[in-house]
């Protein structure tokens, strides 16, 4: 039984393209949003920061210093807004309160004064000396998931094409019978017996 090189080529590329079959790569879980970023916005007087590296002092018109997590604004004098997360606190001379980002929400906890929080849903309150509130930060816009791309591997690409010229033979032949019954069949021509 002479078989061609093509036909090899195909079998023994579909027998260790199954064999060396892997499962799908598991997706990626998604990693938590990072913390909101607390800017300042609107200064019109002054403004101290109060972190745990010192006190910063800002004046309306310079430049504005990365505020950390869990920071007291105090209002000197003028007003300022406060942005972190879709979340804004509006606050006036005399006021000050402390702001920080956790999970997926926006803390502030008034030291002193009135600020009117707004939540990224539109909705304000005003919240006074000594009390807090949290607020839901914005929701990030979803990335759309990256699928996995697959490594490429010797046994996963097709064979290469085998030019029909370059055959040592093209024929091939029918696998023999499995029963003798079935070769009868084939090769006999059978007519119905006289009674």
């Amino acid at each position: 039984m002479i078989i061609s090189k093509l036909f090899v080529a195909a079998l023994l590329a579909t027998a260790v393209g199954a064999s060396a079959a892997e499962p799908a790569a598991p997706a990626v879980p998604a990693t938590p949003a990072a913390p909101a970023a607390i800017t300042l916005s609107g200064i019109t007087g002054v403004v101290q920061i109060k972190t745990a590296g010192g006190i910063m002092t800002v004046k309306a018109g310079e430049p504005v210093p990365v505020i950390p997590s869990g920071a007291e604004i105090v209002v000197v004098s003028g007003d300022v807004t406060v942005a972190a997360g879709g979340v804004t606190v509006k606050a006036g001379a005399g006021d000050s309160f402390t702001i920080g980002t956790t999970g997926g929400a926006v803390n502030v906890a008034v030291t002193g004064g009135l600020v009117s929080v707004t939540g990224a849903d539109g909705v304000s309150k005003d919240v006074a000396k000594g009390e807090g509130v949290s607020v839901a930060a914005a929701a990030a816009p979803a990335k759309p998931a990256t699928p996995a791309k697959p490594a490429d591997k010797p046994a996963d690409k097709a064979p290469e094409s085998i030019p029909a010229d370059s055959t040592t033979d093209s024929t091939v032949s029918s696998p023999p019978p499995s029963s003798p019954t079935q070769e009868s069949a084939e090769t006999e021509t059978v007519s119905p017996s006289a009674p």
